[in-house]
């Protein structure tokens, strides 16, 4: 069986080199991870691993805290933000935008094609006080709150991260346009400092920038 899983040498987990890989974006969307799932059930359990799953479960379960914040973490420009998850609806490589005359400038690009529906794509950067870096550009996120959705150009993206309450703390007072203007908080993560933004002053100022 462990020959047959792909993902784990040329997919996702592995080197990354499957030809496929760009164009699925990971391997949960190719049929050969579907059908190695299903083989993986077929199988029979050796006696060991059942014993190992049954220690397993009798453990008492860890409780998350409450309150633990579920996040998207990603760079514009020379700092880092998360975004909860409840506003991300998809993560995307970069894709044409399509400006329009007389609106597009350093906020809002233009239009972005997203699975056959054209969003307003916007650059943070100007949106939370930063410089624009136009060359950093490497993905997309499509952010949404209530009917209004947005397609964000940022420089990187760390994943999805659980943050406990705790590790949160409020951010310092500063003049407007600077960085933490648009943050109810703030974490570390690796040794980084990560701005959790205020979803609705960070969609406030996205519906402003995009203003005809």
């Amino acid at each position: 069986m462990t020959e047959k899983l792909c993902c784990k040498t040329i997919g996702v987990f592995g080197d990354g080199a499957c030809e496929r890989l760009p164009e699925l974006i990971h391997c949960r969307n190719c049929p050969e991870y579907a059908r190695a799932g299903r083989l993986l059930f077929d199988r029979p359990q050796p006696e060991a691993e059942r014993e190992q799953w049954t220690e397993l479960l009798s453990r008492e379960k860890e409780v998350e805290p409450a309150g633990t914040v579920s996040a998207v973490v990603f760079k514009v420009s020379s700092e880092w933000f998360a975004l909860k998850t409840a506003f991300l609806q998809e993560i995307t490589d970069l894709r044409p935008v399509h400006s329009v005359p007389y609106r597009s400038g350093d906020t809002f690009k233009g239009l972005a094609n997203i699975n056959g529906e054209l969003l307003l794509c916007v650059d943070p950067a100007p949106v939370v006080g930063l410089p624009t870096e136009p060359a950093a550009y490497r993905r997309m996120i499509v952010a949404a709150r209530g009917a209004h959705r947005y397609v964000l150009m940022v420089d990187a993206i760390r994943g999805v991260n659980r943050i406990a309450p705790g590790a949160i703390t409020k951010p310092p007072v500063t003049v407007a346009k600077s960085p933490s203007a648009l943050t109810s908080g703030l974490f570390t993560l690796d040794d980084t400092t990560i701005g959790l933004l205020d979803e609705q002053l960070f969609f406030e100022a996205l519906a402003g920038s995009t203003a005809g």
